[in-house]
């Protein structure tokens, strides 16, 4: 399936974080020190009914300001798959750590809507996005993998696919001499 898939971008990203602090207003009793919560990067983050939609909002923003950098420079692709290694030194539930990686990975990759432009301009905030594939649904994206290895940690992201073909503008009519 897909024979004409190539492999467009390996990105190892060394000791991934694996959650994400956010500062609670008031301090510790004992020690007045700070106090955080702390949230896993996983898929529960999307479900867990008590975390807001601002604190989710600002993982997911601030996640995809980190990926952005591992992405620019991907040609607009047509149709891709990704396989996402992930290396830990213990066990994970590999299905919700890949799929939290695997959906911001694919937001920066998507052109994003005119909904989503029209909600960048009204509340001020920036779209992370390198505009390399038209959406994330199965029209473009036709497979996804996951793995998980015993090791150091990291975070291994292949992307598969097809690039887009730039055709230039052909000029059909030839000059004689």
């Amino acid at each position: 399936m897909n024979d004409d898939f190539v492999l467009i971008k390996e990105i190892i990203i060394p000791d991934p974080p694996t959650f994400y602090l956010i500062k609670k207003v008031k301090k510790s009793k004992e020690a007045g020190e700070d106090v955080y919560d702390k949230h896993y990067l996983t898929s529960n983050l999307f479900y867990i009914q008590n975390v807001s939609y601002h604190v989710v909002s600002k993982i997911v923003y601030d996640t995809k300001k980190f990926l952005l950098p591992f992405l620019v420079g991907l040609p607009e692709i047509e149709k891709m798959r990704t396989e996402i290694e992930i290396h830990r030194l213990k066990d994970v539930d590999l299905d919700n750590v890949a799929f939290f990686w695997r959906k911001l990975i694919l937001d920066v990759l998507k052109t994003p809507t005119s909904k989503q432009i029209n909600n960048s301009q009204k509340y001020k905030k920036e779209i992370i996005t390198v505009n390399c594939i038209k959406d994330d649904n199965t029209k473009v994206v036709v497979k996804n993998s996951e793995e998980y290895f015993y090791g150091e940690p990291k975070l291994i992201i292949r992307i598969f696919g097809r690039p887009k073909v730039q055709q230039e503008k052909l000029d059909l009519f030839f000059v004689n001499d």
